[in-house]
């Protein structure tokens, strides 16, 4: 029912274009798309609507989330003070408990 709202509405004229990220898994493998409404020049109610694979995508990010949970959760619990400092501004952007 999103979906469909969202295309009806770029169809419509309530809105300049819809899109959404959505799975489809399949028994052997996890699968995301990314759907993209857009209207379409010259016509009254028409839209381009395009489908796309974004898998690889979602595994590298779902790859990136994990690394950073490990390295935030090491740099934490490391008995040693650490410290990044923005080198431009000047100012601490991360600090670890020690």
């Amino acid at each position: 029912q999103y979906i469909l709202r969202g295309i009806e509405g770029v169809r419509a004229g309530r809105r300049s274009s819809f899109s959404t990220e959505y799975a489809c898994h399949s028994a052997t493998e996890q699968r995301w798309f990314v759907l993209r409404a857009t209207p379409l020049a010259g016509e009254a109610g028409g839209a381009v609507i395009t489908h796309e694979n974004i898998s690889e995508r979602k595994q590298a990010e779902d790859a990136l989330r994990r690394t950073h949970v490990f390295l935030q959760s090491i740099i934490e619990n490391i008995p040693y003070m650490i410290t990044v400092k923005d080198a431009r501004d000047l100012r601490y952007i991360m600090l670890n408990k020690a």
